[in-house]
């Protein structure tokens, strides 16, 4: 298991989506996925608003939101 990609250049917001996705990939694929609740915290509030309204996200950020919301599909 890797905890390490390389992203090459980017927004600081773009970086904390990746790292929601990649937590979310992550609990997912655990054994604890179908036994507890995950609490995903971040102090980026701009990603909150973006994941509680996708709309709201700008077209740059449109994948990697939705990308977010996919890995959630199954966890409720």
């Amino acid at each position: 298991m890797n905890f390490l990609n390389h992203i090459g250049l980017s927004d600081l917001v773009f970086v904390e989506l990746l790292a929601i996705k990649e937590a979310l990939v992550l609990f997912a694929k655990s054994a604890w996925a179908s036994g507890v609740s995950l609490v995903v915290e971040t102090d980026c509030n701009i990603v909150v608003g973006w994941l509680q309204n996708p709309t709201t996200a700008p077209f740059t950020f449109k994948d990697a939101v939705e990308d977010c919301l996919v890995a959630t599909v199954g966890l409720e």
